[in-house]
């Protein structure tokens, strides 16, 4: 009960900052026939490179799930109940600083998941002991997934290009930046469960593509494509351990927006 209210007063504070912001765009857009500002709103999903995930607990293991699959999990059964949260969303705001420049800040609430009952290998120490063996992910003993979320924050330097007067409708967008992780990552060890906090538990980079297309006035839909590198340097597990692995990624983004 009391995650669920604190996921309602989360979900409650994401709206009233998104209205705060339109207020804002609103008020502050340019007058020179140009887009000052944009606000940009979609989903995504990703694939994921093969990651070894390294546990650690003082005293109690040091070891490593090596070249562990991983998928994401999109949840967009939740999109036409206007729970617009849980999917696996993408949010954007930009700036025009030069007429061809923008700055802007990406956020992607994507969503890790081991691919459970897969065979990994499994290298370290538990409890004294030392493994090198194969094993079996079973869910009810070992599990690990960021789903609320891997959450990708990024400051992007964007390019906009256009194809002249014939073509006013459709723009290109070139973006490249980095940022930090800042996920909530669940996790099962020795059959012991932690939904744990969310936290700054790393940095990522990456470059994305855009083409968008003006549908009326200052209304537009965006498909992207996202690549880059994200690096769990500090994923908080249970009772106290840690655990860091890193992987390259590749999104798609289907968004719609508003320019001002």
């Amino acid at each position: 009960m009391c995650i669920f209210n604190f996921r309602k007063k989360i979900n409650r504070m994401r709206y009233f900052i998104i209205v705060i912001l339109l207020v804002f765009f609103k008020n502050t857009s340019a007058n020179d026939g140009q887009e000052k500002w944009y606000l940009q709103w979609g989903w995504n999903r990703e694939v994921y490179t093969k990651s070894t995930i390294h546990f650690v607990n003082s005293g109690q293991y040091d070891f490593y799930w090596n070249k562990v699959t991983a998928k994401d999990k999109p949840d967009f059964q939740a999109i036409p109940t206007l729970a617009v949260t849980i999917p696996q969303f993408s949010f954007r705001i930009g700036y025009r600083i030069s007429e061809k420049w923008f700055l802007e800040l990406n956020h992607d609430h994507t969503k890790y998941v081991v691919t459970p009952g897969q065979v990994i290998h499994l290298t370290g120490e538990i409890d004294g002991k030392s493994y090198d063996t194969d094993t079996i992910l079973d869910n009810s003993q070992f599990h690990f997934e960021h789903t609320n979320g891997a959450n990708f924050w990024m400051l992007m330097a964007a390019r906009k290009f256009t194809l002249g007067e014939k073509c006013q409708r459709l723009s290109f967008f070139a973006k490249g930046g980095a940022g930090i992780v800042f996920p909530r990552t669940d996790v099962t060890l020795f059959g012991k469960r932690l939904n744990n906090q969310f936290h700054v538990a790393g940095y990522i980079a990456g470059i994305e593509g855009n083409a968008r297309y003006q549908v009326w006035r200052g209304l537009y839909a965006d498909l992207g494509i996202k690549t880059g590198f994200a690096n769990y340097i500090n994923a908080l597990t249970v009772e106290g351990g840690k655990a860091n692995h890193s992987f390259g990624f590749l999104e798609g983004i289907f968004s719609i927006g508003y320019s001002f």
